[in-house]
């Protein structure tokens, strides 16, 4: 799919070089969750490479899934991007989590803007899943992305939008009232 960008590239995962930074990365991306649990270390730190491990054995069997280390031009690692293909005309995204120190400068927005466009010219939506308690949210919508349905915990974003009115309310009405 995509390889370069302005100032950033993807590179694919290399297992078993690669674990320790995904691990990383992934934690990092996880701190709206955490948080709210309150664990002690070394509790915490169990949790967290408990859940990598078996989100990242669940994506690794994924069908025509691609999953990226985000670099910077010189190699830095940025974050992960994880895309599928999906059986109909649909590109997933699985998974976008850039490190802390990297956030807010365009990265997300860049892969997103990519994808969006490749989409666009294969007559193609976009779709991620978007946990209901991640602050995200925002980010998606200025992108174009509207509320499908609720997924469980996540929410169904596509792009392009195909949210009305009604969607929105509703999506506001579950966050309210969960039951």
């Amino acid at each position: 799919m995509i390889e370069t960008l302005k100032d950033i590239r993807l590179r694919p995962i290399r297992e078993p070089e690669d674990m320790l930074l995904l691990q990383h990365i992934f934690a990092t991306s996880r701190d709206y969750e955490t948080q709210a649990y309150g664990f002690p270390e070394p509790d915490l730190t169990r949790f967290l490479t408990h859940q990598f491990l078996l989100q990242h054995h669940q994506y690794m069997a994924t069908p025509d899934a691609q999953f990226y280390i985000i670099e910077s031009l010189n190699g830095d690692p940025l974050g992960r991007f994880y895309l599928r293909q999906m059986p109909y005309p649909e590109i997933r995204v699985m998974d976008i989590a850039v490190l802390p120190a990297h956030r807010g400068k365009g990265i997300g927005k860049q892969l997103f803007k990519q994808i969006m466009d490749q989409a666009e010219k294969k007559g193609q939506r976009v779709s991620i899943h978007v946990d209901q308690n991640n602050p995200s949210h925002g980010f998606y919508e200025n992108l174009g992305f509207g509320f499908v349905q609720v997924d469980g915990i996540y929410d169904l974003m596509v792009w392009p939008a195909r949210q009305t009115p009604l969607a929105k309310e509703a999506q506001q009405c579950l966050k309210k009232n969960p039951n």
